[in-house]
């Protein structure tokens, strides 16, 4: 089935020049021959009627007269007009008087021929009779048909002249109409030729050939289109480039994680094995202890003591690093006397250096001996921790120094931390990812320096957070020298007796077990069975009064019964909170017009935000489980 749709862009132009050319080209020839053909019968007729009446005129005296012989040049002449192809002269009855035809005359057929007959009359008077006066008394004239002219004429001869001027027509028109068809196509071919180049252009383009470029040829509408695919393309190659590059980085990306998750993966295989150490020295001990004479208990109990401290510590590092990914740090600033708050760590970095047969030396300039600062201790004990652990790892038989000291410089008072060793130093190929987290020199099992290996990361986000630098470079002769500087506040001097260093905490807390009177009545909030006779067995000890309840609503039940000097309140538990019941608790003293009652919060959350969440709900105080006794004498001793 035709359709125009199907028609080439080309053929389209054509036929848009060409049709109304050709149309006007048939109507016109037509109309042409069609006049001349009308004009050659009227002309045939006006010669046949001229040429009868001429003839007609002619021949009234040889017809009246009889002599026939008179009309032969008559005829003659007439016959030798142009069309004219019989002339014969009849009487009136219609007998042939004379004739004279043409030779081919019978060839002509009759459809083609045309007779013209015109009247030969004479005038005739007819009198009436005469008056007494001989006057006429009346005349009459009358004209008599005596004969009749036929002139015959043929209509070929008309209708090949029209023919003739026809077929001259017809060749200047087709002429003209030749130059209309090389004009269209030349006409086409300018819209044509660029729209195949950009529709070919195109087609390579969706086969994926993007460097290619087309020639503006034109300031019209085509060259728009083609300076329009050219942009097309070069937005395609930029496409294409930015395409390449997104999936190079994809790529890359992909491998970074899979690499990061092969990382985590040895990280996770290590943590367990880490974390088991320190649980199974606890629970032996723990066996032992079952089973063990009086003389070995307190050995045992140490040991316990030390395996669990360091699962602590390995929970609290493995927290603050999901913190420092998820950026939820917070640095909690305190007065601090530096050398008592790194007591328990040094002493143990001190055992451990012994244990590789190194020489640990601590020292301190006066100002840290004898002055508070303003510093968030619980971080950049995790760094002296994680820095002094890692000389001692890769330093045997060697020398560690741990030197801290106050240096003034351009923009205030810094704190200076330097540490040194002799050791083997960090190997070559891992200087560039020593801070990267789970990096170690070597993730398999036979490994020979234990870790998580996210230590150094820990130290750098620490120091960060506090504002300061910290830079490992190699030691002169060997080893390592890492070197801390982060800004801090001089605050008040330290009363005397607050410097010693080394005190021994089990003593201390054994010392402050002793059964005396009753130093006040505490209540304490706990679900859990077990938190809860561990927090009441130590106050006990402390000679306090305890009151131990399960709930937030059975807190609220036992406060309208009695008066406490001090609550340790249990963040989460079932039910109602510790957050609503510390709110309720407020709410009460507020509408009874009693005193504030210290809240403190004693809660295994170590969240960014627990302690500002703490003190909104109307807490006193914030205190992380596990329970230390020294830390909770002091929480106590600075409520009551």
């Amino acid at each position: 089935m035709f359709k125009f749709s199907n028609i080439s862009i080309r053929n389209r132009a054509l036929l848009l020049g060409l049709g109304p050319a050709f149309l006007m080209f048939v109507l016109l020839v037509s109309l042409f021959v069609w006049q001349r053909v009308v004009d050659a019968k009227s002309d045939v007729e006006v010669v046949g009627n001229i040429l009868s009446s001429q003839l007609a005129a002619s021949v009234e005296y040889p017809v009246i007269s009889g002599n026939f012989k008179l009309l032969e040049p008559l005829v003659e002449n007439a016959i030798s007009s142009p069309s004219v192809i019989r002339v014969s002269i009849t009487s009136e009855d219609g007998s042939l008087i004379y004739q004279r035809q043409v030779e081919n005359y019978r060839d002509i057929a009759s459809s083609n021929t045309k007779l013209y007959q015109t009247e030969v009359s004479r005038e005739q008077q007819d009198y009436s009779g005469f008056s007494e006066f001989d006057e006429v008394n009346s005349i009459k004239n009358n004209r008599v048909v005596i004969a009749y002219v036929n002139v015959e004429m043929s209509m070929l001869a008309g209708y090949e002249r029209a023919i003739l001027i026809g077929s001259k027509s017809l060749f200047w028109a087709s002429f003209v109409l030749l130059l209309c068809f090389l004009l269209a196509r030349k006409m086409s071919n300018t819209l044509a030729t660029p729209i195949e180049t950009v529709s070919g252009l195109l087609a390579r383009v969706a086969k994926g050939e993007l460097n290619i470029h087309t020639d503006i040829t034109d300031t019209t509408e085509i060259g728009l289109l083609q300076k329009s695919v050219n942009s097309m393309t070069e937005a395609l190659r930029d496409s294409e480039k930015l395409t390449s590059a997104s999936i190079s980085e994809a790529k890359n990306a992909l491998l970074d994680v899979e690499k990061a998750n092969t990382v985590k993966s040895n990280f996770l295989s290590i943590v367990s094995h880490e974390l088991r150490t320190p649980i199974n020295g606890a629970m032996g001990s723990l066996q032992l202890i079952d089973r063990c004479d009086e003389s070995e208990l307190k050995e045992y109990v140490s040991i316990a003591e030390s395996s669990l401290n360091n699962l602590l510590e390995l929970v609290e590092d493995i927290l603050t690093l999901a913190q420092t990914e998820q950026d939820d740090q917070e640095l909690l600033t305190e007065s601090v006397f530096l050398p008592n708050s790194l007591k328990h760590t040094l002493s143990e970095l001190e055992l451990l250096a012994e244990s590789n047969n190194n020489e640990f030396h601590i020292s301190f300039d006066n100002r840290l001996l004898n002055y508070y600062i303003e510093i968030d201790g619980s971080k950049f004990r995790q760094v002296v921790r994680h820095l002094v652990d890692n000389a001692i790892k890769f330093t045997h038989g060697g020398r560690i120094y741990c030197s801290m000291y106050l240096e003034n410089v351009k923009d205030g008072l810094h704190l200076k931390l330097d540490i040194s060793d002799n050791g083997i130093g960090f190997p070559k190929a891992h200087k560039n990812s020593l801070f990267s987290a789970f990096k170690q020199e070597s993730s398999t099992l036979d490994r020979q320096f234990e870790g998580l290996g996210i230590g150094l990361t820990i130290c750098k986000n620490n120091i960060e957070l506090m504002s300061g630098k910290i830079n490992i470079r190699d030691n002169i002769d060997a080893g390592t020298v890492v070197n801390c500087s982060l800004p801090v506040l001089l605050l008040e001097p330290v009363e005397i007796g607050d410097t010693s260093l080394v005190d021994n905490a089990f003593e201390s807390n054994a010392d402050g077990l002793d059964n005396n009177n009753s130093k006040g009545r505490i209540l304490v909030v706990e679900d859990n069975q077990v938190n809860r006779m561990i927090v009441e067995k130590i106050l006990s000890r402390l000679n306090y009064s305890v009151t131990a309840v399960e709930s937030g609503q059975a807190c609220l039940d036992t406060v309208k019964l009695s008066q406490y000097q001090l609550i340790f309140m249990d963040c989460q538990m079932p039910g109602m909170d510790g957050f609503k019941t510390t709110e309720s608790l407020r709410a009460g003293e507020l509408n009874r017009g009693l005193k504030s009652t210290p809240i403190v919060a004693l809660t295994a959350n170590t969240s960014a935000n627990i302690r500002q969440k703490c003190l909104a709900a109307g807490m006193s105080d914030y205190m992380p489980k596990p329970v230390n006794i020294e830390k909770l004498k002091k929480v106590i001793e600075h409520w009551i």
